[in-house]
Formats: structure tokens, sequence, C-alpha cells
């Protein structure tokens, strides 16, 4: 016999778990026309135009750190040198291995281009950048007319005596800048190989040692933010205070319009939030900048960020129509959340929970269709517990007033009974729960059957 035993597993430390309760007498009630959103009103009124200096941040995901590789490749033969210079076989003589570098020596090597390999064996004009081959005596010495010279020798595989080593070096040397997410503490090397970017070494997929310089550390974190525009730029605003503050400039090079939407400081200066979330203003002087004006990584360049939103603004305004410009954007922001509020609401009679979520742009809220109008319901917030079940289901299994209940995708409204769907372990079911993806697995437990 097996039973089937629905559990939780957790991709990520989740604790506590929020759901609604919409069952209560009691609740904040606000109720929507089905019929038609609200017009875009103009306004006459000529705001104030002002060029102040500014500088146009991007917040950054990576950051570059530059990057150096040493890789040294010995493939050495070693001979015992008798008496009379009589040569002969040593056991375990040839042998090929990498050398290990550690962070000085490595960067000595880079800034001299050279190296004292063996017994004082000095390696030079090391080309940076490049692989560079070399025929070397690591130990001994063998003369041209047959004659040895025996020396001693230490290298990983042990230590010899009158030994003469001869040896074939491949040296590679590298430089580069890597892209480093600061918040995930990891760098991408050129390979592909990621390494942990707080430890500043690790070990190429060729064996290289590479290295880097750690991060600046700084609690105002500048170099978290990338530098896309410095210098003058019209500030727009308007008495009414209904309207937001914009930043608009059409240069040859540059062209943007972006409007305010918050504001919060940062290590005394004032960062103003725009309509986009990756795209934050300064308004500074040349003196006092915020960030320095420095290449940006290719990691950071989401053309996306742009394109949807008005960074690129297509038409060409001169001085004289920065009002016009104003307006106009004023006037296609309320164009497209009139268009949002007419998507939402066609979902109002079919998906009155769809409605809700997107109308509130949160969970817990539901929808009660009367007529021509919505009542958007809030619903009390409660904390609950997950519960496994022997069954699966499309809601996540609960249990809040000692009971076993039920929690809505997305929604996380609280309801007495799930629906019950086939268990499949290939698309299991999950939920989302404060940055943590919860996932429904199966498991079967198997019993004897005692006949």
């Amino acid at each position: 016999m097996y039973t089937v035993l629905l559990t939780l597993l957790l991709t990520k430390s989740v604790s506590g778990l929020l759901g609604y309760d919409c069952g209560g007498t009691s609740f904040n009630v606000t109720t929507v026309s089905l019929l038609e959103v609200g017009e875009c009103h103009s306004t006459d009124s000529r705001p104030n135009s002002t060029s102040i200096y500014i500088q146009l941040l991007q917040i950054a995901d990576y950051s570059e750190v530059k990057t150096i590789s040493c890789k040294i490749e010995i493939d050495r033969r070693m001979f015992y040198c008798g008496m009379h210079s009589h040569v002969s076989m040593v056991r375990g003589g040839h042998r090929k291995y990498l050398l290990e570098m550690d962070r000085h020596r490595c960067a000595a090597l880079h800034e001299t281009g050279s190296i004292v390999l063996g017994n004082s064996v000095s390696v030079i004009g090391l080309l940076p950048n490049s692989t560079n081959y070399r025929i070397i005596t690591l130990a001994g010495d063998a003369n041209l007319d047959g004659t040895c010279k025996g020396g001693d020798f230490s290298d990983p595989y042990g230590t010899w005596n009158n030994v003469v080593v001869e040896a074939s070096v491949t040296i590679s040397l590298r430089n580069y800048y890597v892209a480093a997410k600061t918040k995930m503490d990891f760098v991408t090397l050129r390979s592909g190989v990621q390494c942990i970017l707080s430890k500043n070494e690790c070990i190429d997929e060729d064996g290289a040692n590479v290295f880097w310089a750690l991060l600046p550390v700084e609690a105002c974190n500048f170099h978290a933010y990338n530098v896309l525009y410095q210098g003058q730029a019209y500030k727009i605003h308007d008495s009414n205070t209904e309207h937001p503050v914009v930043y608009s400039l059409t240069t040859k090079d540059i062209t943007f319009a972006l409007s305010k939407r918050s504001e919060y400081n940062v290590c005394g200066y004032t960062l103003v939030q725009t309509e986009h979330p990756k795209l934050l203003i300064v308004e500074t002087n040349k003196n006092n900048l915020f960030a320095k004006f420095t290449r940006i990584s290719v990691n950071n360049l989401d053309i996306f960020t742009y394109i949807n939103s008005k960074f690129i603004y297509v038409e060409k305004h001169l001085k004289t129509q920065m009002q016009d410009l104003y307006h106009n954007i004023l006037d296609q922001k309320c164009k497209l959340e009139q268009q949002v509020l007419k998507n939402v609401i066609s979902l109002a009679h079919d998906q009155p929970d769809a409605f809700a979520y997107n109308l509130m742009k949160g969970p817990g809220y539901m929808a009660t269709m009367s007529g021509e109008v919505a009542h958007i319901i809030k619903c009390v917030p409660m904390e609950v517990a997950r519960r496994p079940t022997e069954n699966c289901y499309l809601e996540l299994p609960v249990t809040a007033y000692n009971k076993s209940l039920y929690l809505l995708p997305k929604t996380r409204i609280l309801i007495n009974s799930g629906t019950p769907v086939d268990c499949n372990p290939l698309l299991p079911i999950m939920f989302k729960i404060r940055g943590g993806w919860i996932i429904l697995r199966i498991e079967l437990n198997s019993y004897e059957n005692n006949f």
C-alpha cells in the first residue's frame, strides 16, 4: 500500500506566512464603477522651467574589478649525474604540473615581467596578456661537451640531490576586467567560472591563479551607481502640486524626460527617484558630484530600461516648447493610467479576484460584482501556518483558527476548501512567500501488505 504525503520544501528560509480573512462583518469597502474611468483634464497653467546641474544615475547591479591571472606550467625531465658525467634515469624524473602562485608573486610577475624558478633561475622578458615559452635548467648543469654537474632540486613531488633538471616552461599572463555582483558576492571570469567575490582569488578552469582587489568599502556605496549623464538640464515644475516635477534634456547626444516620483537622502545628497526604478537624479554642481563618471560595465546596460521608459523621448523639442513638452508628458502618463484601468476593469466579471489584485496592486482584497459597480473589500491580515496534506491542491494548505484552510494564489485569501489537482513532481506547485519559493513536493512512503 502506498500513501502519498505532501510536504513542503523551502528553497529559501521563510519565517511566517500571511493570509487574509474575508469572513468577518466589518470591512473597508471601496465602490468602483465598471462603466468608465476618469477623464484626463489638461491644465492651462504655465510651468516654471529652470536650468540646473544634475547627475543622471543608474543603479548598478554589477561593478567592474580588474583581475590579474598567472599560470605557470612546468614540464620537467630529471637525470642523475654520476661519476665521470655518466647520466642515468631517475624514477619519476618526468613530471608535468602547474606551479601554484600567490597574490604577491603574481602581482610582481605582472609588474616586472620576470620570475625566479628552481635554484635561482631567472626568467625575464615575459610579455603581458600573452603566453610565453622558455626552456631552462632548473638544477645542475649540462654542458655542450657532454659533461654534467648535478645539483639539489625540490618540487611538489619530492627532493633530489646531484641531479640535472631540464624544463619546458609555459607562462601565461592575463589582466582584464570582469563583472562582479556585489549583492550576490560573486564574480564571473572570462571563462564563465563564478568565484566568491569576497575571497579575492580563484582558480580558473584552466588552472590559472586569478586575483583581484576588493571593491571599496563605503557606507554610502557610491560605487553602486553608474553616471549616465552629468551637466545642465531643465527642471520643469508646476504650481499645482498634483503634477510631478519633470527633468528634461534634448541635445545631439542625449535626450530624456523623466518625472519625479519620490526622493531620499544618501550621505547628505538628495536622490530623486524617477518613474523608472533604476534611474535616479541628483541636483548638484560641478564641485560636489555624487558619483564619478566612469566606464559602464556592459552587464549593467539594459536596453529595455530605456526603451520602456521616457528616457528616450523621440520628438525633438526646442527650448520654447518646454511647456508643451511638460503637458505632453502629463497627458501621456494620464492616458497610460486610463488604459491600465480599462484593462483591469475588463477582468471584473470573469475574474473578480484578479480584478481586485490588479486594481489594488497587491494581495488581501476581494471584489463583489453588484450590477455595474464592483465593491472592493479589504480583508483582515493574519498569520497562518503551512500544513502537510495527503493530496495535491491548487491552493496552499494552511492552518488558522485551529482549522484546516487553504490560501488562494496571489490574493492570499483564506478559503474553506481547496481544488484537488494531480500530483506531478515534474511540474510542482510553487508559492513565493517573502522572497522565497515554497515547493509542494510529493514523497511516497511504502508499507508492507500482510496477507
